[in-house]
């Protein structure tokens, strides 16, 4: 009788702790999807409203998570499912009309990468970017369009040609910076030159 007391004292209380904990899961889930729409600059005027009602919900449920506020963690779950769906809204809303704009940002990277030589500096990673633009391309003009994947795609392709282009500049700068140097070297080699010749002319 007493172990049976016991079990069910146990039961409850661990009924109470899930209850009353923190809803840490809500929050990791939420705030991976907040990143992702963050990410996505843009496309947040596309459902400006839902955005900011998403924010305002998620910094309050942002605080009692960092404050590890048990008390007002029914509250934090309320509010974090709340922000959930209106980042889903901004999503629904805003991935359409942004995969339009992610896809020239993509296309300019692309330009510029081909511009700059990047296949010849890093070719490696340039066929890596060189498929997945292929890729990209195929499922924008998809029949069909998956946004979700598609602006995905669109946004890491951009991405691994931003990078490369950003790689290759950093290198011809740091060659430019090299050469410099070695013309000041030449021209204080050259003025030295000078001042022995002069010196020698006055003995």
């Amino acid at each position: 009788m007493i172990s049976n007391k016991k079990t069910i004292f146990i039961m409850i209380l661990v009924f109470i702790t899930i209850s009353c904990g923190l809803p840490k899961k809500e929050y990791q889930r939420v705030s991976a999807l907040r990143d992702k729409v963050n990410k996505y600059e843009e496309i947040k005027t596309f459902a400006q409203s839902d955005f900011d009602i998403a924010e305002k919900g998620f910094a309050e449920a942002d605080i009692i998570m960092k404050e590890e506020n048990k008390d007002e963690a029914k509250k934090a779950k309320q509010l974090l499912l709340e922000a959930e769906t209106n980042y889903n809204a901004v999503l629904d809303k805003g991935l359409e009309p942004y995969s339009e704009i992610i896809k020239k940002q993509m296309d300019e990277s692309f330009t510029n990468a081909q511009e700059i030589k990047a296949d010849v500096m890093y070719g490696d990673e340039y066929s890596k970017a060189e498929t997945m633009y292929n890729e990209a391309n195929s499922l924008y003009n998809a029949e069909k369009k998956d946004y979700k994947v598609m602006v995905e795609k669109l946004y890491n392709t951009k991405e691994a040609y931003l990078t490369l282009y950003n790689k290759v500049k950093e290198d011809f700068n740091k060659s430019d910076e090299a050469l410099n140097k070695v013309k000041e070297r030449l021209a204080n080699l050259e003025n030295m030159v000078k001042e022995i010749e002069t010196l020698e002319k006055e003995q």
